[in-house]
C-alpha cells in the first residue's frame, strides 16, 4: 500500500505521513486545578526504533516547506482524532502547536489554522501558536500582518521557552503576545538555584505587568508545583501533572478529570 511522502524535506530524508504521531501534554490551570489545554507534540514512528522525539528528526526538516509539510500533517491528525472522539470538551479547551518563524508568515499556514478552527467549531477548541525559540524571527510587515490575521481568528500567541534561543525580551515589544512559557532550564532549579528563582519571578511579574499570562514548563515535583503556584504562575505543565500522552490516553485523562467535577 502506498504511503504518501512528505514534501520539502532535506535531500535523502524520507518521512511518510503515517509516521507522524501526535502526543499531548496536558496544561493545568493553576487557579482552577483543572486541565483546560494541551501542548501538541510531534513524534515520529520508526518500525525498528519506535517513537523518536523531535530532536532525533527535526534537524532533517530544515526548510520552510519541510516544516510546513510536517506541521500540516500534525494538525490534520489532531483534528481527525478530536472529531473521531465524537463529543466536545467540557470547557473551552486550548490546543497549542509549536511553529517556527519560517512557517508563521506562510499563507498556507494561515489557511491551515482557519480550516482547523472551522472544522472543530463544534468541539469547544481554541488554538494557540507557540513561536519557537529555534529560529530568529524577523519582525516585518508580512509577519505582523500574519499575526493580525491569526488574532482576528481568535488564535492566541505564545513565546515558547522564553529567555532561551531567539525568544527574548525584544519580542514582547514588537509582537501581540498572549502567553509566555518559562522553560525547564529555569524551572528545574527554582528550589535550589537563586538565579533560576529570580529569573522565574521576574518573568512572571513582567508578563503580568504587560497583561500576559504565564505557563511554567517542567513542573516535575510537588515542591516545584507549590513554588510556581506561590510565584503566581497561571498555567503549568510537566511530569508532576502528566507526561505526554497519545490520543487515547489523553482523552481518557480528560474524561477522568471531567468526572471529578
Amino acid at each position: 500500500m502506498h504511503k504518501p511522502r512528505l514534501t520539502g524535506l532535506s535531500a535523502g530524508t524520507v518521512f511518510c505521513e503515517s509516521d507522524i504521531v501526535p502526543y499531548f501534554q496536558p496544561v493545568c490551570n493553576v487557579a482552577q486545578n483543572d486541565c483546560d489545554g494541551a501542548e501538541v507534540l510531534m513524534r515520529l514512528w520508526h518500525p525498528e526504533k519506535g517513537l523518536i522525539l523531535p530532536a532525533g528528526f527535526l534537524d532533517a526538516v530544515n526548510t520552510s516547506d519541510g516544516m510546513l509539510s510536517v506541521t500540516t500533517v500534525l494538525m490534520q491528525k489532531v483534528k481527525a482524532v478530536v472529531i473521531a472522539r465524537g463529543y466536545p470538551f467540557h470547557n473551552a479547551f486550548t490546543l497549542a502547536f509549536n511553529i517556527p518563524a519560517s512557517v508563521l508568515s506562510r499563507p498556507e499556514f494561515l489557511c491551515l489554522c482557519r480550516d482547523f478552527l472551522q472544522d472543530l467549531r463544534d468541539y469547544n477548541i481554541s488554538l494557540m501558536i507557540e513561536v519557537t525559540e529555534r529560529e530568529c524571527l524577523v519582525v516585518n510587515a508580512e509577519l505582523l500582518g500574519s499575526l493580525q490575521v491569526l488574532r482576528a481568528m481568535s488564535v492566541s500567541i505564545a513565546l515558547d521557552d522564553f529567555g532561551t534561543g531567539y525568544s527574548g525580551l525584544w519580542l514582547l515589544k514588537h509582537l501581540p503576545v498572549d502567553n509566555i512559557k518559562v522553560p525547564l532550564e529555569f524551572t528545574s532549579g527554582i528550589i535550589t538555584d537563586h538565579v533560576s528563582a529570580c529569573i522565574t519571578d521576574a518573568t512572571i511579574q513582567l508578563a503580568h505587568w504587560l497583561g500576559i499570562s504565564v505557563t511554567v514548563e517542567g513542573v516535575e515535583s510537588e515542591k516545584i508545583m507549590t513554588s510556581v503556584k506561590e510565584r503566581g504562575a497561571d498555567f503549568v505543565q510537566g511530569y508532576y501533572y502528566s507526561r505526554p500522552l497519545n490520543a487515547s490516553q489523553f482523552f481518557l485523562f480528560c474524561d477522568t478529570l471531567t468526572q471529578r467535577y
